[in-house]
């Protein structure tokens, strides 16, 4: 599976009993919808060559925990993790990116974001509804953040 280097649309969508993955090395690209409604996966490492995510890739993985980012991703979707109701820790491992609009929308139990210091942007509403988040320190190297980024 080391081969693989991109998840197409759909590729898991509705995978209901789907509790953990393993994604390949060599994987660069989570197209939209993958994970879509994969409501047992519980946590997600990206691996070190991502460098796309689509929109909607991991949206309505209500089960999902924790995600931990191991590249810097230069093209990210919309509504990528929107309501992943049990998502509380992000751990950017500083990676360079930019967020998203929509991101992380209505994560309401989104609590703790890690090693984010070279996040470059933070693309509008992507932190919208997120009510868990108490405490924040804005990243040294951000350079916009969108409208309602953190309504």
């Amino acid at each position: 599976m080391d081969n693989v280097t991109l998840l197409g649309n759909y590729a898991f969508n509705y995978c209901s009993a789907l509790t953990t993955i393993q994604l390949p090395s060599n994987l660069q690209t989570i197209n939209q919808y993958v994970f879509y409604y994969c409501t047992k996966l519980t946590q997600i490492e990206l691996p070190s060559k991502v460098k796309t995510i689509g929109n909607y890739a991991f949206k309505y993985c209500t089960s999902l925990t924790s995600v931990k980012f191991n590249s810097d991703v230069s093209s990210m979707g919309t509504y990528i993790f929107q309501n992943c109701s049990k998502l509380n820790t992000v751990d950017f491992n500083n990676h360079s990116m930019s967020l998203g609009n929509y991101t992380f929308y209505s994560v309401t139990s989104l609590k703790t974001i890690l090693n984010w210091d070279n996040i470059t942007g933070i693309g509008a509403s992507a932190f919208y509804s997120c009510t868990g988040l108490t405490s924040l320190t804005l990243p040294s190297k951000l350079t916009t953040i969108g409208s309602n980024a953190f309504s």
